[in-house]
């Protein structure tokens, strides 16, 4: 099946809606690249000379002079994936739901006089879908996780001489999120009308002997759409005829999620094997613990139906490179470019009557080269190939069910063909070869916890990933 990551601007709505989100972990982070066909096909290298089917609108602001006449472009990627988890201690070996995804983007731009451009585009830079079977132990980490974002980006680009040209535009970024994870019973506080006052015997079912990674609530957190505002910024400078440099940075953007927390109860199944006493009273031997916390999921209590409010932000990149044309027939181009993935450091869970939480990712910012090229083979004909490189966002200690990432470097390739200067066709098709990563299926209990069963190492085990994408973008010029 087929799945559509949400877009949400109306002007290109109809468009889109004829197109064909990404899959896990597409790119550094859970960074996007697949905004063209074209500029897929050279491993995304185009800051210096994006291709011209108005996807400069994301490359580089600044190229939006070099259309030559109003373009229209839009498309889609399809991205499917394939990853495991092999634990060190029971030898399992777990895979990843894959899930055929596709990533659409449109672009418009026009020449408002012989200097000035102007246009508008919608794009996806930041996504993110993982899912993991629920008889997964990083389910307690989360089952199943969404990260959309669309980004809508009106653009006006000036020529400033004839070798120099500048450009950019306000960013209006929008936002869903989704969690989906099992609580972890041992680690649940007991009621209170349960623990007399003052009695700090026992506070935990751990205490009570239930064992660790015992599931008794199926937690989803589904947000409302977020937005926020940002701004992109480019420029492209010729430094003599067929060598051009260029430059743009793209802001970090703050969102802020109005969510919902709906918890669906797990029954374990468990009976107290012995009596046991708390303060002056007792639970007796044979009393089903399910009793204990049923009361808790009614509405108003500590797992009914509530608001929850989280954030994060979309990081910042900046992109330099230079595109060199050697002949009427070729086109060498580089990039290199940095993402301020340490803005990625907390995600805080703020609940109306569940104790808050705080997910910590601490990313680091990460670097990235690509090296992409095009040779006309005929007229209208062109091929593309590329090859790039990444490190991995994630640190050791944030190597999970969620962000499993490592270092990838992608290799690509395309064909492009155009009819006159009224319309074209760019297809794509890209492997992504990740380094196999260690890391935790989830966090451990607290320190000092009596949870029968200790859990392993945070760093138990082993993760996979690979990827296939294949991308087209039609382009009409009038």
């Amino acid at each position: 099946m087929i799945r559509f990551l949400s877009v949400g601007a109306p002007l290109l709505a109809g468009l889109l809606l004829i197109l064909p989100g990404p899959t896990p972990l597409q790119a550094q982070g859970f960074g996007v690249f697949e905004q063209s066909a074209c500029a897929l096909a050279r491993a995304g290298a185009s800051v210096a000379r994006p291709c011209d089917d108005g996807s400069a609108h994301y490359f580089n602001p600044a190229a939006l002079a070099d259309l030559p006449a109003p373009t229209l472009g839009f498309g889609a990627a399809m991205i499917l994936a394939d990853g495991t988890f092999t634990d060190d201690y029971l030898g399992t070996r777990t895979e990843l739901d894959s899930e055929d995804t596709a990533v659409p983007h449109a672009f418009f731009g026009m020449r408002l006089s012989d200097r000035i451009s102007a246009g508008a585009g919608v794009y996806i830079p930041y996504a993110l879908v993982s899912r993991w079977p629920r008889t997964f132990d990083g389910a307690f980490e989360g089952y199943g996780s969404k990260i959309e974002t669309t980004y809508l980006q009106p653009t006006f680009a000036i020529d400033i001489t004839p070798r120099l040209a500048v450009g950019g535009g306000p960013v209006w970024a929008m936002g869903w999120m989704e969690l989906s994870r099992f609580l972890d019973l041992s680690l649940q506080p007991l009621p209170s009308g349960i623990v007399p006052p003052g009695s700090l015997e026992i506070s935990t079912f751990g205490e009570l002997g239930v064992p660790y990674r015992t599931p008794f609530a199926d937690m989803k957190i589904r947000s409302e759409r977020a937005s926020g505002w940002g701004g992109h910024l480019g420029i492209r400078y010729r430094v003599r005829d067929g060598l051009d440099v260029g430059a743009r940075y793209l802001t970090a953007i703050r969102l802020e999620y109005q969510a919902t927390a709906e918890f669906e109860r797990v029954p374990t199944g468990l009976r107290l094997p012995a009596t046991i006493p708390i303060g002056s009273s007792a639970l007796p031997a044979g009393l089903q613990v399910d009793a204990l916390i049923l009361g808790q999921f009614q509405e108003g209590r500590l797992l009914g139906t509530q608001g929850v409010e989280t954030e994060m932000t979309m990081p910042s990149r900046l992109t330099v490179g230079v595109a060199w044309e050697p002949s009427e027939t070729l086109l060498l181009l580089m990039d290199w470019e940095r993402t301020g993935w340490s803005s990625f450091d907390e995600i805080p869970f703020r609940f109306e009557a569940l104790q808050d939480q705080v997910r910590t990712e601490d990313f680091g910012d990460t670097h990235a080269f690509r090296a992409g090229a095009e040779y006309g083979i005929a007229e209208g004909w062109r091929l593309r190939a590329g090859w790039g490189v990444n490190d991995a966002a994630a640190p050791d200690a944030s190597v999970s069910p969620l962000f499993p990432e490592g270092t990838r470097n992608r290799l690509t390739a395309g064909v492009g063909w155009s009819h006159g200067d009224r319309m074209g066709l760019d297809v794509a098709w890209q492997l992504l070869l990740q380094d196999d990563r260690r890391g935790r299926t989830r966090a451990g209990p607290p320190v000092g916890g009596s949870a029968e069963v200790q859990p392993p190492s945070p760093d138990h085990g082993l993760y996979t990933f690979r990827g296939r994408s294949i991308a087209a973008t039609f382009t009409f010029r009038y």
